[in-house]
């Protein structure tokens, strides 16, 4: 759950973004998983959820060794960025890495805490793909074709 005040609104990066409602000194905790509010979803449970809900998933969750992390607040509109003011890693804190004006939209570096970031990262380059899991998943569709190869 989201630890200080943001606001959603348009991003440079992708859509809608976090945005500072208040200065943010460094080294604050902005984001803190939070039981009630943000779900931990075992991977091996993907295949029995409807195809709308693995959507979802993909777009809004991260995934840590055999677990979806699914952020149930605002938190779900970090935007990635290789130059982030906030910076997560395996496990549940995110922290502001130098100081966030007001206004100023939070970042974070999904390499850093995303194990499914080698799948999609090289979809993220200067313009965002939407969905960049599901771009990826294509990808491997097409290669696996292409080789004969199953999953």
């Amino acid at each position: 759950m989201m630890r200080v005040p943001v606001k959603l609104g348009p991003s440079k990066i992708h859509g809608l973004g976090l945005h500072a409602a208040e200065p943010i000194p460094a080294g604050t905790v902005v984001w803190d998983y939070d039981p009630p509010i943000d779900q931990i979803i075992p991977v091996t449970q993907l295949p029995n959820l409807a195809p709308h809900v693995r959507k979802y998933i993909a777009v809004y969750g991260y995934r840590e060794d055999d677990q979806i992390v699914l952020c149930g607040d605002d938190a779900r509109y970090f935007n990635h960025s290789k130059a982030p003011n906030c910076k997560s890693g395996h496990g549940t804190q995110t922290v502001a890495i130098r100081t966030i004006a007001v206004g100023e939209e939070l970042t974070d570096d999904y390499e850093g805490f995303d194990d499914d970031f080698p799948l999609y990262g090289h979809l993220l380059k200067t313009s965002t793909v939407p969905d960049a899991r599901r771009a990826a998943a294509k990808e491997r569709k097409v290669k696996d074709a292409k080789t004969g190869k199953k999953r």
